[in-house]
This record gives structure tokens, sequence and C-alpha cells, in this order.
């Protein structure tokens, strides 16, 4: 058995305005993902989770 853990990368910010926090909270994954290809981690999802005050993203274990 492999423990696999799925981290979150939490940004906390100042009060977004719901223009910007959209545009950012699409953008933050993509540059994870963007990032773990470059070292070539695997990786499964990495859904996106926003409030006015943060940005969230999980990376998912890769299934094997």
């Amino acid at each position: 058995m492999t423990d696999r853990t799925n981290p979150l990368v939490e940004i906390g910010t100042e009060e977004l305005p719901p223009q910007s926090l959209q545009k950012l909270s699409e953008a933050f994954p993509r540059a994870i993902e963007t990032g773990l290809r470059k070292t070539q981690l695997r990786y499964g999802a990495v859904p996106r989770y926003a409030t006015p005050p943060r940005l969230d993203a999980g990376i998912r274990a890769a299934v094997v």
C-alpha cells in the first residue's frame, strides 16, 4: 500500500474584486501544473478554490 497525500496550496490575499478573483483563480492552478510538468512530477487533477481573501489549489496524487 502506498501512502498518498493531496497537498493544498493557499495564498492569502486582500479582498479581491470578483472579476480579478475569477481570473486569478483560473491562472493559479495552471501555474502550479506548469511547474509540476517542468519538474516531471506525476500528479492528478489540480482543483481550484477561491474566496475573496484567498486562492487555493489542491494537487491530487497521480493514479498509477
